[in-house]
């Protein structure tokens, strides 16, 4: 994931200089390299997370919270975003 995430920031970075600026309205390339660089961003620390804990042999806290109440944990994540 470190290494796709780095590749899709210079990715973002090329297109926004090069070919056309990021523009959500159009959804060019440069705004789809930028979502899905934020999107890697976003998740490399959790998948690295996750497969430290894992490797110890146990299940992270987190998910065995919310494995025990996922229909409080959807309410709240709906109630929050608006």
């Amino acid at each position: 994931f470190i290494v796709l995430t780095a590749l899709l920031w210079a990715a973002h970075i090329y297109a926004d200089t090069h070919i056309d600026m990021v523009a959500r309205q159009q959804a060019n390339i440069a705004y789809v390299l930028w979502v899905l660089a934020m999107f890697c961003t976003l998740i490399t620390p959790m998948v690295i997370t996750d497969t430290f804990v894992r490797t110890m042999g146990r299940e992270a806290p987190v998910l065995q919270a919310i494995s025990r109440n996922p229909l409080v944990y959807f309410l709240v994540g709906n109630l929050s975003d608006g």
